[in-house]
């Protein structure tokens, strides 16, 4: 440090530039050194540059021939007296839509062999209704974005056969009609709390390029079973053994507001002693409100 102090000393007439009458700055690289002059002390501040802030480091003051020196530790586990920005956001989609494919395991992409479904007909949308995010380090890059969604789904079926409930279990059985058949579906709807680890860095200052995985905590509710023919719509039943409580696998990857998700249940949709098995396997595009 003391020969910080006469380097500095050596230098300032050439390379400083005076903050008012009696202080002299100089900078190399990412530090500032800031030299204060009075009649009783001298006092020397480091500072090292933080973003657009600027970080205290090391102070050293001379008063009376007496040395007195400070150095300044930061850490994200000691608190900032001072005001930072929030820079990290909740970032998982106000909106979003996509299709939600009524797989027969997790992460899988094609329709259970024994739903008779029309996979790419079969979608979900949803609102995130509270969507935050809490930073786990000082850059504010790296942290946990959570939000309670709000969704509803459709599983369509091939138009031939329906959901039905036979002595309280649920099958997907052929329609038995003499008119012509047009169409078949489920729908249901959900409150999900997806938990994500988030990597967030803005571009350029620009847009915020975040990635982030997890996982989700959903309660969902079936609404109805229902098929449509030349005579109109026909209700099968509202007695559906949905799992009411479900947990699942999330991800998203996106920039300036626009992202993909990536979500599939790790549990079953349905109970599976009573009706087929079912993991719902979404894919789709979000927007950041």
């Amino acid at each position: 440090m003391k020969k910080l102090i006469l380097l500095a000393a050596f230098i300032l007439p050439l390379a400083g530039e005076a903050a008012s009458l009696n202080d002299t700055t100089i900078t190399y690289r990412d530090k500032t050194i800031i030299v204060r002059d009075s009649d009783e002390r001298v006092d020397i501040d480091v500072r090292k540059s933080d973003g657009e802030k600027m970080q205290k480091i090391s102070s050293t003051s001379f008063v009376d021939g007496q040395e007195v020196e400070q150095v300044y530790v930061t850490s994200p586990f000691i608190p900032n007296s001072g005001k930072r920005k929030q820079n990290f956001v909740g970032s998982l989609p106000g909106v979003y839509i996509g299709v939600a494919f009524p797989a027969g395991s997790s992460f899988g992409f094609k329709g259970a062999n024994d739903m008779h479904t029309i996979d790419h007909r079969c979608g979900e949308f949803g609102i995130s209704a509270i969507n935050f995010g809490i930073p786990f380090n000082y850059q504010q890059t790296f942290g946990l974005v959570t939000a309670v969604q709000l969704g509803y789904g459709n599983i369509q079926f091939n138009k031939n056969f329906k959901f039905d409930n036979i002595e309280d279990r649920n099958e997907v059985v052929p329609i038995v009609s003499e008119k012509k058949l047009k169409d078949s579906w489920l729908k249901y709807c959900y409150i999900r709390i997806p938990m994500l680890l988030d990597w967030q860095k803005k571009v350029n200052g620009r847009g915020r390029f975040v990635v982030g995985a997890g996982v989700s905590v959903a309660m969902r509710s079936a609404i109805h079973s229902r098929y449509k023919d030349s005579d109109g719509r026909h209700s099968v039943t509202k007695d559906i053994n949905i799992n009411t409580v479900g947990l699942g696998f999330d991800a998203h990857v996106g920039y300036a507001g626009i992202q993909l998700y990536f979500h599939t249940d790790l549990t079953p949709m349905f109970n599976t002693a009573k009706a087929p098995k079912c993991y719902n396997t979404s894919l789709g595009i979000g927007f950041l409100m």
